[in-house]
This record gives C-alpha cells, sequence and structure tokens, in this order.
C-alpha cells in the first residue's frame, strides 16, 4: 500500500461552506453606478470603477487585480462598452485608474503591430479572454465592440506592457467580424488564427500556455474549436473541435477518453485546470448531442498528452434543472444546471473547483444564480456549499469591511473575478440583483477567504507532518488510521464540508480501526497530537 505524506499545504484546501464568510469590500449595493475617474495612475479612495459586466482580469505576481473594460456605466453615467483599465491593491484596499477612457463607446487606436505606443488602446469591449504571461505582461484577446470604426466580434490580441504601462496590439484585425485560418489540426502556423468572438472559454498552464474554447461569433453561430497560443512565439495552433460553427457534441461513455468525443458548440462556460494540467469545461449555452440549443451543464476534460476529450459528468441534453441535495453533502446526484451562464469559476489550492452564479436574460427576463459549488475531482462529484437555491436573490450586504456568516452577493451573471496563490476569491459587479429594488448593473466588490481555523486547521505554522497511511479511502465508513508516528495519545478529527466537527476518537496505538456511522459524502480529517495538527487529509465515503 502506497504511503501519503500530507502537509499542512495540502490540507489548506478548500475554501468551506458555511465555515466561509463574505466580505463585502468596496462598492455600491445598488445598481448602476457611474464610475470616479478623479485621479489617474494613483491608488485612490476617489477613483472607482463603474457598475459593468464582461470586464476581462488578471491578477499579477504581487496579488493586485486588474480589471479592464465590459459593458456598463462610464464617468458621465453614459451606457455602453468600456476600455478602461483598472488595478485594485487587496493591501490598501483601493483602487487605480491606470490607463484607458472614462467614457464609453471609444474606438481602438492600434497603432504598429508589435509596437508598444502609449496612445495605443483596444476599442471599447465585453466578453473578452485574458491572461497574464511568465514576465508578469497582461494579455487580451477578442470579445465584442469596437474597432478603429465599426462594432462588432472582434479577434485582435493586445499586450499590456505593466513596467511602460503602455499596449501593443500583437496579431488579429483591426476590422470586426472576420473568420479564422485554421490551417492543419496540431500544426503551429505563422497564418493561423482563431476567428472572431466573445464569450469564449480559456485556461492558462504555469508555463504560460494559453487555451481557447468555443464562443460566439454571432448572434446564432456558436463554436466548439480549441486553439493553443504560445506566449512567447504568439503563435496559434488548432488543437480540437470543428472549423465550422454550431457542431453538435459527441458524447460516448463517460470518464473515458475518446478520439471520437467532442463538446457541442458553446459559448458562455466556465473552465478550470487541474493539477496534472488538463483542461476542465462546464455548461454554457450552445449545442448538445440533438435538437436545439439551450443551457448546459455537461462537464469535460481535455488531456493534453492525448489530446483527446473525456465527457465527465452531466447531461448530454439541454435545459437540466439544478440538484442541490442538502447543503455540504457530496452526492453523485448532485449538479448545478438550469440558467446558468457567464458563471464565476475558479480552483482551490487543493485542485477543488468552485463555480459561482451566472444566469442569463430570457424570454422570461433575467434568472440569475448566487450558490456556490464546489466540484471534488477527486470523487467526480459536485457539492452545494452556500447561496440560495432559488434565483434572483437580493444581496445581503451586512457591514462593509466586515466578514458574516449570513453575507452573500446578490444573483448576477458575468461578473469580473479573481484568485490568488492562496486561492482567496474576490468578486466584483455584473448583472443582477444588489441589496434591493430591480436588476441592474452592478459595481460591488466581494472577498471569500479560507477560514482554515474553522476547519480545524493548525495556522502557526509549527507541522508535525508525518508518513500516515488511511484505508480503504474511499470506504463504506470503517476504515484504519496506521502511522509510526503516534507516540503516546492522539485525536482523529473528522470535519464535515461546513466545516463543523462530526467525529472525535483518542488513538492509543500505530494501527486503529475507525468505524465514525457517518453519511455518504466528502469529510477531512486531522490527527492532532500535543496540541498540533500533524496530519491531514480527505475521506470519501460512500
Amino acid at each position: 500500500m502506497k504511503r501519503l505524506n500530507f502537509t499542512f499545504i495540502f490540507f489548506l484546501l478548500w475554501l468551506g461552506a458555511k465555515a466561509q464568510s463574505y466580505t463585502w469590500k468596496d462598492g455600491s449595493n445598488s445598481i448602476n453606478q457611474s464610475g470616479a475617474y478623479l485621479i489617474k495612475g494613483m491608488t485612490s479612495p476617489m477613483n472607482h470603477p463603474g457598475a459593468r459586466e464582461g470586464a476581462a482580469t488578471w491578477t499579477d505576481k504581487n496579488g493586485k487585480l486588474w480589471l479592464f473594460g465590459g459593458q456598463g456605466y462610464d464617468e458621465a453615467g453614459a451606457f455602453g462598452f468600456l476600455n478602461d483599465l483598472w488595478l485594485y491593491d487587496p493591501v490598501v484596499q483601493d483602487w487605480n485608474w491606470v490607463h484607458g477612457n472614462n467614457l464609453c463607446n471609444l474606438a481602438g487606436i492600434y497603432g504598429t503591430k508589435g509596437a508598444a505606443d502609449t496612445l495605443n488602446i483596444p476599442g471599447s469591449r465585453k466578453g473578452m479572454i485574458s491572461w497574464a504571461d511568465t514576465s508578469g505582461n497582461l494579455w487580451l484577446y477578442g470579445g465584442f465592440g469596437h474597432d478603429t470604426v465599426f462594432q462588432g466580434y472582434l479577434n485582435d490580441l493586445w499586450k499590456f506592457d505593466v513596467a511602460a504601462k503602455s499596449w501593443i496590439w500583437m496579431s488579429g484585425h483591426k476590422g470586426v467580424n472576420h473568420t479564422g485560418i485554421y490551417g492543419t489540426r496540431g500544426v503551429t502556423g505563422l497564418s493561423s488564427y482563431p476567428g472572431c468572438r466573445e464569450n469564449a472559454a480559456s485556461w492558462t498552464k504555469t508555463d504560460g500556455t494559453v487555451f481557447l474554447f468555443g464562443g460566439k461569433s454571432s448572434a446564432q453561430n456558436y463554436l466548439n474549436d480549441l486553439w493553443q497560443f504560445n506566449s512567447n512565439t504568439a503563435q496559434w495552433t488548432w488543437m480540437s473541435g470543428d472549423s465550422l460553427a454550431n457542431s453538435y457534441g459527441i458524447y460516448t461513455q463517460p470518464g473515458i477518453l475518446n478520439s471520437s468525443d467532442q463538446p457541442g458548440a458553446r459559448y458562455g462556460s466556465s473552465a478550470w485546470i487541474d493539477g496534472s494540467q488538463s483542461l476542465w469545461l462546464y455548461g454554457g449555452h450552445g449545442l448538445a448531442s440533438f435538437g436545439a440549443s439551450g443551457y448546459m451543464s455537461d462537464l469535460w476534460k481535455y488531456d493534453l498528452l492525448t489530446n483527446k476529450w473525456a465527457w465527465m459528468k452531466g447531461n448530454n441534453a439541454i435545459n437540466q434543472s439544478n440538484s442541490y441535495g442538502s447543503l455540504g453533502n457530496t452526492s453523485p446526484t448532485n449538479h448545478p444546471a438550469g440558467v446558468r451562464l457567464h458563471s464565476a469559476a475558479w480552483k482551490d489550492i487543493a485542485g477543488n473547483f468552485w463555480l459561482f452564479g451566472g444566469g442569463d436574460t430570457t424570454a422570461f427576463g433575467l434568472i440569475a444564480n448566487n450558490d456556490l459549488w464546489t466540484y471534488h475531482v477527486s470523487s467526480n462529484n459536485w457539492t452545494w456549499m452556500k447561496g440560495n437555491p432559488i434565483p434572483n436573490q437580493f444581496g445581503s450586504y451586512g457591514t462593509q469591511g466586515i466578514s458574516q456568516t449570513f453575507n452573500n452577493p446578490g444573483s448576477r451573471k458575468h461578473p469580473a473575478y479573481w484568485t490568488n496563490q492562496s486561492g482567496e476569491f474576490w468578486l466584483f459587479g455584473g448583472f443582477g440583483f444588489p441589496a434591493s429594488g430591480s436588476s441592474g448593473y452592478l459595481s460591488d466588490l466581494w472577498h471569500l477567504k479560507v477560514n482554515a481555523l474553522a476547519l480545524g486547521l493548525n495556522t502557526s505554522g509549527e507541522s508535525l507532518a508525518f508518513e500516515h497511511l488511511l484505508y480503504p479511502n474511499p470506504s463504506n465508513g470503517e476504515f484504519y488510521f496506521e502511522s509510526s508516528g503516534i507516540i503516546g495519545s492522539a485525536e482523529f478529527i473528522i470535519i464535515n464540508s461546513l466545516g463543523q466537527e462530526v467525529y472525535r476518537e483518542q488513538l492509543f496505538s500505530e494501527k486503529t480501526k475507525l468505524h465514525p456511522a457517518l453519511s455518504k459524502g466528502l469529510y477531512f480529517y486531522n490527527l492532532q497530537v500535543a496540541d498540533k495538527k500533524t496530519a491531514f487529509g480527505k475521506i470519501v465515503i460512500e
């Protein structure tokens, strides 16, 4: 049997659920607020971006949060597409208007391709993809908005040089609504590039390699092409999917990599990248295995070693209902679904995937969510962690700057969001529900942080981690804990997904059989010896 060495860092997983609380950090708890562009280039409490949705975001190496564009309100209170660039400092807790315009619906200034110029600026837009390279520069691709003259779907690629504070037009067209040049699948070519689109999914590997999937190239044209971009060579490679729009998905056997399988064309999906650098894709609006387009709840994984997709979970039909189960309890039947586009999606430091909110404007008006879910890669199951199972909820703001268990952002779609190396989550704006009144564009900033103490962790840094073995895992509720590191009395503690202690037993030998009689689900354990947490891990009870 393989021995596992769980350290404090490994178990500082998981943002928790009730054990975690939102904090309303900044911004208004009402809708449609204008931006405040008082001091350019300086962090100031007088600066604040206006309400918006569909903005691009980056987290830099210092943990600061960048925000670009979107659709919303400028300084004059006019509504439209934006091209302002902002920086939020979580330590100072204020905004810096770094670059761009304080008015909406402005054309781009492209300059010379590949050359930096302080006058360069992308046109106002929403629905872009964005990433930071290994040098800390910010990249921006596509979206829907303004070129030099017209408005439409874009495929221009930009880089923002943080040190020089200037934009560089790297590639793509100055105009709108251009199709891509695909070349040969899997072969990098100087002439290959993706076509214009908005609301694509994207992933960034640790080495700076970027992947782009799908999106929408017109009101009725959805895409399922997968592209790879090398930031060092600035070259695109068509990896998978179809060169034509509106392809159906191919679903064979769940959990199996298959060269014929592929997600259907879609936009507004959520994306994660796991520890092995596989790409994960969830939901969106588009085409499933047959029929008309609709809202999707399928989960896919793309393996970069084999260049194959695997349908991991979820339905191969559209417009499925949510299945929440009970709060904090993992179950194979749980899944987020319903009207769910443009959610916030991030990964915690343990590798679990998180999903917040999302929605869409339908024939019946806005339908939006504020539920919080986690997906456990190891068990292939979803858990509803927080928020309301009923859509269109107002926000519970509490006191600004104070974390409280009843705080919750209002239901919304297309917010801006960030994570940092500690797995902390930040949420800004979107289109949805404020504290009261009607729905609209939001400008509130929220923070969710891991509460290690609520999960029974040792935060002092004094860890006595040693080799141990817990087996079988998963189990039917009975298992053995074995370790040569137990000297004298030790306590084995189990914590549920709500951060609540549900089991504690004293151990007096190197091998102990445990039968805590817990319901099915995902749990966490730690071993406490001499008042120090020494071993950490996860338990799955089936």
